[in-house]
């Protein structure tokens, strides 16, 4: 089961480095990176969009909740 955040914006925090094995669907992370959570799947991926415009899905166990600072804010919906 899939929970979508379209009326609500969630962010969080990348605390580690990813290499997506999976290229075409995933995203790599950088640690400190900020994401807007799109989709959760119960299986623990989640689908993203980073600042640089990329979306795709990730693993939420490498991910803190946070707030994101207004200026990125505007950029990652900007996006969408």
């Amino acid at each position: 089961m899939a929970t979508a955040y379209e009326n609500e914006t969630v962010y969080v925090r990348a605390k580690y480095d990813y290499t997506s094995e999976n290229e075409s669907t995933a995203i790599d992370l950088r640690k400190g990176e900020l994401l807007r959570v799109v989709t959760k799947l119960e299986s623990g991926w989640w689908d993203g969009l980073n600042s640089k415009g990329q979306r795709g899905w990730f693993p939420s166990n490498y991910c803190e909740p946070c707030k994101a600072p207004r200026e990125l804010e505007g950029k990652i919906l900007a996006k969408l």
